[in-house]
């Protein structure tokens, strides 16, 4: 959790310096959806057991 709340810290800084189309800015919402997709998985799986 602590590293999508980094993500998404300089995603916001990218994005006030850049806007919110800018690739860096894409890269980044792109990155926390990759974290936030592990951490779903992650705690569907553990519901299983």
């Amino acid at each position: 959790m602590r590293e999508i709340e980094k993500l998404r810290i300089e995603m916001v800084r990218a994005a006030e310096a850049h806007g919110r189309d800018h690739p860096t800015v894409l890269e980044y919402s792109k990155e926390i959806d990759r974290y936030h997709n592990l951490l779903m998985q992650f705690r569907e799986e553990l519901g299983r057991t």
